[in-house]
């Protein structure tokens, strides 16, 4: 339960980093442009990006490459937000 309650916070967090990287460009801007979950991972890790998306272009693995695709098209704070959201969610769920 820890566990999950540490990750959701951890993403929710995270979700907050590319929503503040979109907005403060836009107020010189004067328009909000999202920040792709691609884009943000490019930001911050690049080689492990360009690995990702080379394993995921094997055929073997097109189901994957084809749900890494539409992730990585998402805004950024909604693919991590999202998660840590219901990662929360699992962790106040009381099994008994």
């Amino acid at each position: 339960m820890l566990l999950l309650r540490a990750g959701g916070i951890l993403m929710l967090f995270g979700a907050v980093l590319p929503l503040v990287l979109s907005l403060v460009p836009s107020v010189e801007r004067g328009y909000y442009k999202n920040l792709t979950a691609r884009q943000f991972w490019h930001q911050m890790n690049g080689w492990s990006l360009r690995l990702m998306e080379s394993l995921a272009g094997d055929p073997q693995h097109a189901f994957f490459g084809q749900i890494l695709s539409d992730l990585l098209h998402l805004p950024a704070w909604i693919a991590l937000g999202v998660p840590g959201v219901l990662l929360l969610f699992a962790s106040f769920v009381r099994r008994e």
